[in-house]
């Protein structure tokens, strides 16, 4: 499991480097503000990405002891990056409705937006799945930012449309990113909190902002998760590996 963790994160820095490179160079070719920032935000996607493959990297065999101070380090870090994800969504909305930015009607951005959509929609479906298998604070933050990720795309598909058939709508794309943001934010901040306290064993913890996380299948406990108990002592954690 830790090898398709691995594996599905190597995919989603290749996927999202592509991505921010094209929906980047195809917003400046069509003057699409959203579709440029949205390129811009695959950033911290590919950030999310590379610190689940620092936390699982040295764990290839299944034998090997969970580490509970890289999984703290990475869930630290996926938080923070999930806070200026939502700190960006709100500086890019608050600024195109300001300024009256309107999201572009282009057939390219439309096409680019839709295949986004597809793909970043299929990257994140095994994400919650493999959190939950792995009970991993990490693989979940992952999946988190991979939402994240999905729902950005369909403010920016719904924004196009919206402002092609309603061009007096072109703040409503804006607005629901505003709101969106929030949600980032209280997510990202769970994931601060968690990974600080000193209660923190690694395991996904509970409750999570984003509905879909919400449903997260529960971990069978009659089989040992990546950290095994779901509690820790002082002896086992200065049993871990640095």
């Amino acid at each position: 499991m830790r090898r398709l963790a691995l594996a599905i994160s190597w995919i989603s820095i290749a996927y999202n480097a592509a991505e921010g490179v094209v929906s980047t160079g195809v917003g400046v070719g069509v003057e699409s503000k959203s579709l440029t920032v949205f390129g811009i935000q695959s950033i911290v996607e590919i950030l999310s990405a590379a610190l689940t493959i620092y936390r699982f990297r040295h764990e290839l065999n299944n034998d090997f002891p969970a580490n509970v101070v890289l999984e703290r380090r990475s869930t630290l870090g996926i938080g923070i990056l999930l806070v200026v994800l939502a700190i960006g969504t709100w500086a890019a909305s608050i600024t195109a409705l300001v300024h009256h930015i309107k999201p572009t009607s282009s057939t390219p951005a439309l096409i680019i937006s839709v295949i986004m959509l597809i793909f970043s929609t299929l990257l994140w479906l095994p994400k919650p799945w493999i959190a939950a298998e792995l009970n991993s604070s990490v693989m979940h933050g992952e999946a988190c930012c991979s939402l994240a990720c999905v729902y950005s795309n369909i403010i920016l598909l719904s924004g196009f449309l919206i402002f092609k058939f309603w061009p007096n709508g072109w703040f409503i794309d804006s607005s629901v990113a505003i709101l969106l943001g929030f949600s980032f934010g209280h997510d990202g901040w769970s994931m601060i909190s968690w990974a600080r306290s000193k209660d923190f064993n690694g395991n996904i913890h509970k409750p999570h902002s984003l509905s879909s996380t919400k449903n997260y299948p529960c971990p069978n406990t009659s089989k040992s998760s990546t950290y095994g108990s779901t509690t820790t002592d002082d002896s086992a954690m200065n049993n871990l590996h640095p």
